[in-house]
């Protein structure tokens, strides 16, 4: 009794030989290739920078990149890393590999959102510098205040008498009947250090922000050009089975 199940297709088509020459643009594969390259360095950048932090300690820059900063700040390199890799898996073949360029997309998106959240969270905190740091002033230990004291040559946090600690700077407010008119606090100069600090940090942010969409943008173009390009191939199959077959 013969079957009624389809046979299955050999993997090279009987009909291969007469199709047209095909075949991927090389230039749009090689450009999702050299952005793909540009993301896992800005990965990489990213993974560098905090591990100098991490075994370069500072406790003026520690108080502005805090924990949670310095580990959101590890995931997202980690994560463009391992995106980019796969991303050189499904470039170098996009026809038989166009599930890895979906999936490339999608966490390239998710990827950007993250350091979005990132940057946000960076930007917030230089908004309002002074109002933020006067309670974080009042708990820092008497070594933090007193570095930041010698950093702008200051005393206190608004005034002198402000929370002040001893420090070379401000020995003179510690030694009695001493005039502390002419020292300022230490607001102005812990607003300009912040600030500036916070400024650079979530900008190379956005910066990978953009990364991250360019790479994506080329992915999304590979993957688009590489199912019509398979579309085109089946089709001129089924049309040439139906002009060969008698």
């Amino acid at each position: 009794m013969r079957s009624i199940l389809p046979k299955a297709r050999p993997a090279s088509s009987p009909y291969s030989s007469f199709l047209p020459t095909h075949s991927f643009p090389s230039n749009v594969r090689y450009t999702f290739l050299v952005l793909n390259a540009c993301l896992l360095l800005s990965g990489a950048l990213a993974l560098g920078i905090m591990a100098f932090y991490l075994l370069n300690p500072l406790p003026r820059r520690d108080v502005i990149l805090t924990p949670d900063v310095v580990g959101g700040a590890l995931a997202c390199g980690a994560a463009a890393v391992a995106i980019s890799l796969l991303g050189f898996f499904g470039g170098q073949a996009p026809l038989p590999r166009q599930r890895a360029l979906a999936i490339y997309c999608g966490l390239t998106v998710l990827l950007q959102l993250a350091e979005l959240v990132l940057g946000a969270i960076l930007w917030f905190r230089s908004l309002d510098v002074p109002r933020d740091y006067y309670p974080l002033w009042q708990s820092w230990p008497q070594p933090l205040r007193a570095e930041f004291q010698e950093y702008g040559h200051c005393c206190g946090f608004y005034r002198p008498d402000d929370f002040s600690v001893p420090s070379a700077g401000c020995a003179a407010l510690f030694s009695p009947g001493s005039a502390t008119s002419s020292i300022n606090g230490c607001s102005n100069t812990l607003f300009m250090y912040v600030s500036a600090y916070l400024e650079r940090c979530y900008s190379a942010v956005f910066g990978f922000i953009a990364v991250a969409f360019v790479a994506m943008f080329s992915s999304l173009v590979v993957y688009l050009s590489s199912r019509d390009l398979q579309r085109y191939i089946t089709t001129s199959e089924k049309l040439l089975q139906l002009r060969v077959d008698p």
